[in-house]
């Protein structure tokens, strides 16, 4: 099983100006090169040599360090963080981490930068949220509720975490 977990603000950020449109890497599903048997070597076979590192990351801005394949760790927008349930073998990943400024595509859609009512509208219904006020959890999804997020097909499972827009002002914070 594929956990693929993302800090999204709850409001989506303001568009920004840019030099051209930014190419996603792709889509993070439960097959190809993220299929539950996969492992380090196969996502070097895929990714190659040199845009596949073994190294020591963390998920959170608190957690521990872990141990962890990263795919492309110098760019930011491609790099995707994949855990392993045996860390000695380098297969069957425990999870898949998009997070800070990647660009990937958890299916069916999920992204980073999309808002709370954005990820409703992909889940086709309500989801449940751990309180912001939790210490173990904030934001992060609890139940999608049956709805089109809960069971993304190959047996993964999605998990998403919610995040204070940062360029929020107090004031808006507040209304």
């Amino acid at each position: 099983m594929i956990a693929t977990s993302a800090c999204i603000p709850m409001e989506p950020a303001p568009l920004s100006v840019s030099a051209g449109p930014i190419e996603p890497p792709g889509a993070v599903t439960c097959d190809g090169p993220f299929a539950t048997d996969t492992s380090h070597d196969k996502l070097v076979a895929t990714f190659g040599a040199s845009n596949v590192t073994f190294e020591e990351t963390r998920t959170g801005v608190e957690e521990e360090a872990q141990l962890a394949t990263i795919l492309y760790p110098r760019d930011p927008a491609r790099r995707l963080k994949v855990f392993w349930k045996d860390e000695k073998a380098r297969s069957a990943p425990a999870f898949i981490l998009i997070n800070d400024e990647a660009q990937w595509i958890a299916e069916p859609q999920l992204r980073l930068g999309l808002g709370l009512q954005q990820v409703e509208a992909l889940n086709k219904k309500p989801f449940r949220l751990w309180s912001f006020d939790s210490e173990t959890k904030p934001g992060k999804v609890a139940d999608w509720r049956g709805g089109a997020l809960a069971g993304v097909h190959g047996g993964c499972k999605l998990e998403a975490q919610f995040a204070p827009n940062q360029q929020a002002s107090a004031e808006d914070l507040e209304n």
